[in-house]
């Protein structure tokens, strides 16, 4: 919030912004790249299966279904993320609050963060490394999903304190 305030006044460095936009687009593209090299497994999987034993074909349907909404998700999910940081980016060069920031982003940070939660729970007297490693997994996510929704609340506000420019009233062709 201050690097905004500030983003108007002086030259407001986005190295770091740069850098996470390059992690992300590189993490879309390896995701693409998994989702055409998994629909050809499954293809493959499918003929295979289809020619020997029927039954297989139905329940390798469903489980390409359910991996490829998995994909999509996760495709969508980066794509909007990369989206965020090209907003929060624009705003710090330009000072003004522009651009959406997607609710969908912040709930599904939620989400990984409740899912990492009950996976650090199981793994309480099984692991600790990986109750560890979960825990602060969860605790990131959820963090990062509150940021987004205070940023996106800053933001709102910012915007309504900006004055519009008035528009001249036009009565009987006299500007008044």
């Amino acid at each position: 919030w201050m690097m905004y305030k500030n983003a108007a006044r002086e030259d407001v460095k986005t190295s770091g912004l740069s850098l996470i936009r390059g992690v992300t687009v590189f993490n879309l593209v390896m995701v693409c790249i998994a989702a055409v090299l998994a629909g050809l497994c499954c293809i493959i999987v499918l003929i295979v299966g289809a020619a020997s034993e029927p039954m297989i074909l139905g329940v390798g349907i469903a489980i390409t279904i359910i991996f490829a909404a998995v994909l999509i998700y996760m495709i969508l999910l980066l794509s909007k993320s990369v989206k965020i940081i090209e907003t929060v980016s624009d705003t710090l060069k330009t000072g003004q609050p522009g651009g959406k920031i997607s609710t969908f982003v912040g709930v599904s940070c939620y989400i990984f963060g409740v899912i990492c939660a009950i996976g650090a729970l199981v793994q309480l007297f099984i692991s600790p490394v990986a109750f560890v490693i979960n825990g602060v997994y969860a605790t990131s996510c959820i963090l990062f999903g509150v940021v987004i929704d205070k940023y996106k609340q800053m933001i709102k506000a910012a915007a309504a304190e900006i004055p519009q420019p008035i528009e001249p009233i036009i009565q009987n062709n006299i500007n008044i």
